[in-house]
């Protein structure tokens, strides 16, 4: 059965004859923006399922990533359709999200970092960047810029004596973006914000497992831990937070405060307060300098003369600005103006982050 047919004639009119298998029981279900997913009781055991497209697929995926990640043990597929994983609590109660927004304790976030030095040291290759599994979430989604050219009645940022022009931004973002290069890559999730990564080092959502571009795995989870992770996302996406609910009830604590004024095409900034918990800066602090003190960086430096078009587009998407409330809106044109201006590489990013503390 195809998965928009799965999706079509509902949960259990799909799963009606797997549901017949006596060692086969759902437990709870939910329905994510992409998929459905849930707990279930497989061979008297608790367990955690997904269902899929193409369950062999994913599981090709999952073998990349578990020679270095941590990932749930596949347990069991069912017709291809639905992959069996060990349950894992820390999913529901211990992701990154919860230690930063709901007071869940971590002692050692290196579970997390290790990881990611193993997999530049030693999976570390250069290709089209085409073959990135995240191509997806770049080069496919520029139609969102050529919307905003269109779209947007605001031209010109002005903030700190500095007059920026919004669209010849956009349109620099979508040169740099499409433009064919190689880069280099490394095996890794693909898709790494906060909710599928947990305090313990464990990875989960394996859509974009396999071979990924350094940039791109560095600008997804930056930008989840510097602005989307605590209030864009829950706030726009909330099927996103079907299992780990929490910030769903507070992430207004975190949203970005701006002092601005428009006039014509003009937004004038007089001040932003970005709200960035210290544990949001500290964890991002330390992923810089997980890439930067790498023994490889000097092979993949030169990629990050492209670092902020991949923040600022990953800014801009997934969640269409257009559709956001006004003072959202402005937020993000804002944090890409900023992005832009002061990021060149690594270090430059360093040095911004380093810096931030209240208004700017």
């Amino acid at each position: 059965m195809g998965f928009s047919r799965f999706l079509n004639e509902g949960f259990y009119s799909s799963l009606s004859n797997i549901t017949l298998l006596k060692n086969f029981r759902i437990l709870r279900y939910y329905n994510t923006s992409k998929t459905v997913i849930g707990i279930c009781l497989y061979n008297n055991q608790k367990c955690f399922f997904k269902f899929v497209n193409n369950a062999y697929e994913e599981l090709r995926r999952v073998s990349l990533l578990e020679q270095i990640y941590k990932v749930p043990k596949v347990i069991d597929t069912i017709n291809n359709t639905i992959i069996i994983y060990e349950y894992l609590e820390d999913f529901k109660s211990a992701t990154l999200n919860d230690y930063l927004y709901n007071n869940v304790k971590c002692t050692n976030l290196n579970q997390i970092f290790n990881q990611y030095k193993i997999a530049i040291e030693n999976t570390i290759c250069l290709f089209t960047e085409s073959y990135s599994q995240s191509y997806k979430y770049f080069q496919n989604r520029v139609g969102y810029l050529y919307e905003y050219i269109d779209k947007i009645p605001y031209r010109y940022i002005v903030f700190n004596n500095k007059q920026f022009d919004i669209k010849l931004i956009f349109k620099e973002i979508l040169q740099k973006i499409m433009k064919n290069k190689k880069i280099h890559m490394i095996i890794s999730q693909g898709d790494p914000t906060d909710t599928n990564i947990t305090i313990t080092g464990y990875f989960t959502d394996f859509e974009n497992a396999g071979l990924n571009s350094l940039l791109s795995e560095f600008s997804i989870l930056f930008v989840s831990l510097f602005s989307h992770g605590r209030y864009f996302y829950p706030k726009y996406n909330e099927q996103a937070y079907v299992i780990n609910k929490s910030i769903l009830d507070r992430f207004d604590n975190y949203k970005i405060k701006v002092n601005y004024y428009i006039e014509k095409e003009y937004i004038y900034v007089n001040n932003i307060h970005f709200n960035l918990p210290n544990k949001n800066k500290q964890i991002i602090l330390k992923l810089i300098d997980v890439y930067i003190n790498n023994l490889n960086y000097k092979k993949y430096k030169s990629d990050f003369k492209y670092l902020k078009y991949y923040i600022c587009m990953r800014l801009l998407t997934p969640v269409n600005i257009l559709l956001m409330d006004i003072d959202d809106k402005i937020s993000i044109l804002i944090l890409m103006v900023l992005c832009y201006d002061k990021i060149n590489d690594l270090e430059t990013l360093e040095s911004f982050i380093g810096d931030i503390n209240g208004n700017v």
